[in-house]
């Protein structure tokens, strides 16, 4: 977990750190134009990223979407990855 001072100023707030909050920030990185010090935030509560998929999970559930339908296109499974990736 990395922890900063929170800054006096940003132009953009993240709020949660899961699937739908890191898509956000990304592409507030990588398409908005930022005057330096004014880069987005994201806060998450937990001490880790990952959202319901990953700090509340029903008990016994199961992804049944294939890797290729929940891959980010620049961060996609390793190869050796079943085909339904399943929590370690």
């Amino acid at each position: 977990m990395v922890t900063r001072p929170f800054p006096s100023y940003t132009s953009a707030l993240v709020i949660g750190g899961g699937p739908a909050g890191l898509v956000s920030l990304k592409y507030l990185k990588h398409h908005t134009t930022w005057i330096d010090g004014e880069d987005p935030i994201l806060v998450e509560q937990e001490t880790e990223i990952g959202g319901t998929f990953r700090w509340r999970g029903y008990e016994n559930a199961e992804l049944v979407s294939s890797k290729q339908l929940t891959c980010f296109s620049d961060f996609r499974w390793v190869f050796s990855t079943t085909e339904i990736p399943t929590k370690t």
